[in-house]
């Protein structure tokens, strides 16, 4: 076998050991890309639940989310602390919808979590005393224009319902 012939089979096993790491690398990148969007979907739950966690600790805290869920309640029936409470609850919930926006938009939390996390937040704003809180706090800097849009195209659904059992 010549030379230069030693020299082509060597060129083709190079090209086929690139093609591979090529495949490799590929698949790699799949299995990433899903234990990226599995780990910011336990993530986005986990948040949610620390929520929950924190008024099963605090009662009087759940009393005054449970207010703030009424569909009857306006603002004016709260007091000041009340109030004041309330706006960091709030707060702190759509700042974490916000971040779970930019996870779904960085293509790493799984589109049917955040359509389902868009509606929460959207139907959590048909309420009164959230829509008050709304009216001044979606004038601030707070959050950006693409995730106020975003909240704001999604379908909602009756929470006052849904925090109650049937009867």
């Amino acid at each position: 076998m010549e030379l230069d012939q030693l020299a082509s089979i060597g060129e083709a096993l190079a090209g086929l050991a690139v093609l591979g790491s090529l495949v490799y690398l590929v698949f790699e990148v799949r299995r990433n890309t899903r234990t990226a969007q599995g780990a910011a979907a336990a993530q986005s739950i986990e948040a949610f639940s620390s929520i929950n966690k924190m008024m099963l600790q605090q009662p009087d805290l759940a009393r005054l989310v449970k207010v703030a869920m009424d569909t009857k309640r306006d603002v004016n029936s709260l007091s000041g602390d009340e109030k004041d409470q309330l706006i960091l609850m709030f707060r702190m919930l759509f700042q974490q919808f916000e971040a779970q926006f930019f996870l779904y938009k960085s293509g790493v939390l799984p589109k049917e979590l955040w359509e389902n996390r868009r509606s929460w937040a959207h139907s959590f704003l048909t309420l009164p005393v959230w829509q008050e809180w709304w009216a001044v706090e979606s004038q601030t800097p707070g959050y950006t224009p693409g995730f106020i849009e975003n909240v704001l195209d999604a379908p909602t659904f009756a929470l006052d319902a849904y925090h109650h059992f049937p009867e």
